[in-house]
């Protein structure tokens, strides 16, 4: 290698150490970096309580978007880093302002771990930002945009809110249709996965239905059909798979009361999910 290449190698080197974005730091559960947050402590607050009532650990963080790495990456990295959530159940969720000098290109990312996706997938966390964010994000009211998602998502997670409310001119006629629709389906499908019998070859009957295996919030269960011929007697048994407790399940569970630590997160991960905006 002649001096020449080890001198463009040493220049690109330099380049990219000194350029290259790096994961910051953190210092609590709020990481205002820009200092555009005025009511830092309100949402330091209202973190501690979701926290301490139910479980979820959240990081609010603002900065400048970098030109090596998109918002969305950025986010990814810090939530990743900092390992917001809890180790075993990935309950973390990271707010990220991401500004810039140009009009349109600021960004706004919610990132969600795996945990929290059952609860919050990426249209529930989009309808989020949209309602109770970006008309404060716009105007540069950030303080505000913070704190209205925070007790949103408090209310949210609390069973105050509904996240998937219909909209004021839904028609309720197509409202009808899906019923019918719907119901017109299950019947289908009941009659035609219904195992015949092996015997004398008679549609068989449910006689039984019951859980083996109670699913949770982070694991599957099991269940059991039992079938009978109404025609021989015969017996048929078929196990089927419970789906992990979602949002449709009554709400979240209590808190891990870990509170006090504030600026300390338990080693959770990004699961990718969430949404983002620009403005």
């Amino acid at each position: 290698m002649n001096k020449k290449s080890i001198t463009i190698f040493l220049i690109m080197y330099i380049s990219i150490l000194i350029f290259s974005w790096e994961v910051p730091k953190h210092y609590s559960n709020t990481n205002d970096y820009l200092n555009i947050l005025k009511e830092d402590q309100k949402i330091e607050n209202l973190i501690k309580d979701i926290r301490s009532n139910k479980g979820i650990e959240i990081a609010v963080v603002t900065l400048s978007v970098q030109d090596e790495i998109t918002p969305k990456e950025m986010a990814t990295e810090i939530f990743n880093s900092w390992k917001i959530g809890d180790k075993e159940k990935d309950n973390g969720l990271l707010i990220l302002i991401a500004l810039s000098e140009e009009k349109g290109k600021s960004r706004i990312e919610i990132e969600t771990g795996y945990g929290l996706e059952g609860d919050f997938p990426d249209g529930k966390v989009g309808r989020l930002i949209d309602t109770y964010m970006m008309e404060n994000l716009s105007k540069k009211n950030y303080d505000l945009a913070v704190i209205n998602v925070l007790e949103a998502i408090n209310d949210y997670i609390s069973g105050d809110i509904d996240l998937e409310e219909s909209s004021d001119d839904f028609n309720p006629i197509f409202l009808v249709f899906i019923i019918m629709g719907t119901f017109i389906i299950i019947v289908l499908i009941a009659i035609f996965t219904t195992p015949k019998c092996s015997s004398c070859g008679k549609r068989m009957k449910m006689s039984q239905k019951r859980v083996i295996k109670r699913a949770t919030r982070y694991s599957a269960g099991q269940g059991l059909y039992v079938y009978k011929c109404p025609n021989c007697g015969n017996i048929y048994r078929k196990t089927y798979i419970i789906p992990r407790i979602g949002s449709s399940s009554g709400g979240f569970g209590g808190g891990s009361g870990s509170s006090s630590g504030g600026s300390s997160f338990g080693g959770g991960s990004s699961g990718g999910g969430g949404a983002g905006r620009s403005f």
